[in-house]
Parts: C-alpha cells; sequence; structure tokens
C-alpha cells in the first residue's frame, strides 16, 4: 500500500478475498480495515462497489416467472416502534429478491414488484 496520503492506494492480491470474506461475516467497514490494514475511504469504496455489482447481478437475474409469492415482513427489536420493513419475491421452486421499503402502502409497493415478474407470472400475496 502507498503513503497514508496518497489519492490511489494499492492493495495487495490478497486482500480484496480477505475483504470479501469480512464483508460476508457482516463484519462493519471500521472493523473490515483494521483487520486488513487498509484504510477505512478505501474499504468504503470496494464495499460500495461489491454492494453496487450484487444488486446488479440480482437485477440481471430477474425477471421471475410462473408462479410467485409476494409478502412484506417487519423485522427489529421488541415492540411495535422502529421496526424495519422487508419485501420479498419468491418464486415457487425458484429464486428470491428481498427490498427494504419505507411502509407497507401500495406505491413502495408497487415500485418493489414492476419489472421483476414476466408478464404471464401468476402473482400470490395475502393482500
Amino acid at each position: 500500500m502507498q503513503g497514508k496520503n496518497s489519492r490511489h492506494s494499492y492493495i495487495s492480491e490478497a486482500k480484496p478475498g480477505w475483504i470479501i470474506h469480512y464483508f460476508a461475516h457482516d463484519l462493519s467497514a471500521s472493523k473490515i480495515a483494521k483487520l486488513s490494514d487498509v484504510r477505512r475511504p478505501t474499504i468504503n469504496q470496494l464495499l460500495f462497489k461489491l454492494r453496487t455489482r450484487i444488486a446488479q447481478l440480482c437485477d440481471a437475474s430477474s425477471p421471475f416467472s410462473g408462479e410467485v409469492e409476494v409478502d412484506d415482513s417487519y423485522f427489529g427489536g421488541r415492540g411495535a416502534g422502529g421496526k424495519m420493513i422487508v419485501f420479498g419475491i419468491l418464486e415457487r421452486h425458484g429464486k428470491g429478491y428481498t427490498r427494504i421499503i419505507p411502509n407497507a402502502t401500495k406505491k413502495p409497493l408497487q415500485a418493489a414488484i414492476r419489472g421483476r415478474e414476466a408478464i404471464n407470472s401468476i402473482i400470490h400475496s395475502d393482500g
């Protein structure tokens, strides 16, 4: 790796593999930076690129076809407040897709579904 103040840093060939390993184990960017001895801004850039690529691959594998189930679920601590809403699409006997949505009203749900199912899909929902 180059000097601390360098705009472009060099990462050895082995480090990206370890960074992905730490990412897969859901470690924070700060922890990954410490473990890999790579500066935090560089880790943030790499993780952003990794998440972007994962999203591109997920979008490329759509649309879902055949019989598809859609549903939303609430995740978080105890009690009703502050829970995260996760919307999911599951192709029966196939792949799945999830997305965090701001609320479970018609507009965000339709936006999460739109373009992800083939025109001839049969959509099963609880509402």
